[in-house]
């Protein structure tokens, strides 16, 4: 009865880890043809952004994390950087993190030394841009997606 317990409870363990580290599912990224320098003041502001968005990610007492959003800047005009994450609801705190972890990361090889970036998972969103977005209503970034499943045709008569 013993080994069936410890073999039960470490399978358990197993599957909790393996779903915390699972890479998150990547839908789009928008990347913008306005680039930096590399090593420059922009450069060393992004980083420490994309830092300050990773950590707070990791933050749970936070009222700004609760709600799974964090906004933030980095830096003095002109090499000020605008940035923020935003998660679903309906996923947990350990996959906003994760999300927001592999986002952060995956920004450098998507959009290399791009000074704006949209990336977007199915489990969240990371923006950042030279260019302050907050309350600012953007619909340059579209995404449109359609089921590619076939319909049986006796469902259209039901309307």
């Amino acid at each position: 009865m013993n080994v069936i317990l410890v073999f039960v409870t470490a399978l358990s363990v197993q599957i909790s880890l393996t779903k915390a580290d699972d890479k998150p599912t990547y839908i789009y990224h928008n990347c913008p043809s306005k680039n930096f320098t590399p090593n420059s003041a922009y450069q060393s502001n992004l980083n420490l952004l994309l830092s300050t968005l990773r950590s707070n990610a990791t933050r749970g007492s936070s009222d700004k994390f609760s709600k799974g959003f964090y906004n933030t800047t980095t830096g003095h005009e002109p090499n000020k950087v605008y940035g923020l994450f935003l998660c679903r609801g309906d996923f947990g705190a350990e996959t906003c993190q994760n999300c927001v972890s592999v986002a952060t990361s995956d920004t450098a090889q998507l959009c290399p030394f791009g000074k704006e970036n949209t990336i977007g998972y199915e489990e969240c969103l990371l923006r950042y841009s030279n260019i302050s977005f907050f309350s600012v209503l953007d619909t340059s970034v579209r995404l449109s997606q359609w089921n590619v499943e076939n319909s049986p045709s006796r469902s259209f008569d039901q309307f």
